[in-house]
């Protein structure tokens, strides 16, 4: 049997090395974008993401859907506002219009945003992003309780946090399109485990 490189010899020696090169292929896919965790942001900034992830999970509790709404982030609601043909103060008003008629019958019973265990996403864009394990229990009249399970993107601007739950593979396709850098995040929508 030929090896690559047109000699029987060479073809046992690309065997014998097939499971290293393998191992370094594996190994460079692995390394991929670089995370570590919160504490490789400043301390301004690790302030003010543990206020905002608290401020977050206050007002999906509470059913503030103003409040949630101020949480989305700034270029997702310019497109997501575009994409509907409305300005995004009637965006806004649309949107907490609609979360407090759902609200009626739905709700979050609990929400966590587990920053012990968040990692930090530089992107190509200069910015870093969190990534935060997320845990919520939720019910409607539909599913009755369930489990949410998923990441939370926080996404600084101008000092301030933003935070978007991946829901679905389109608002997977959204987020991206507003923040392109996190094309190369390892983001998957939500989990949903139905609860006694």
């Amino acid at each position: 049997m030929m090896g690559l490189s047109g000699n029987s010899s060479a073809s046992a020696l690309e065997r014998r090395s097939l499971p290293g090169r393998a191992l370094g292929l594996i190994l460079a896919l692995l390394a991929g974008p670089a995370f570590a965790d919160l504490a490789a942001l400043p301390k301004p900034a690790q302030d003010s993401l543990h206020a905002r992830a608290k401020a977050m999970s206050s007002a999906l509790i509470l059913g503030d859907a103003a409040a949630g709404f101020d949480m989305l982030p700034p270029a997702l609601v310019t497109q997501m506002s575009a994409l509907l043909g409305q300005s995004e103060a009637e965006f806004r008003v649309r949107f907490i219009e609609n979360m407090q008629t759902n609200r009626v019958d739905t709700g979050v019973t609990a929400h966590h945003l587990d920053l012990a265990n968040a990692t930090v996403f530089d992107g190509s864009d200069g910015r870093s992003y969190a990534l935060i394990p997320t845990f919520s229990q939720a019910y409607d009249p539909y599913r009755g309780t369930f489990r949410v399970e998923g990441t939370t993107v926080a996404i600084p601007s101008a000092d301030t946090w933003y935070f978007f739950t991946i829901s679905d593979a389109a608002t997977l396709d959204l987020l991206v399109a507003a923040y392109p850098a996190l094309a190369d995040a390892p983001l998957v929508p939500v989990t949903l485990t139905p609860e006694p």
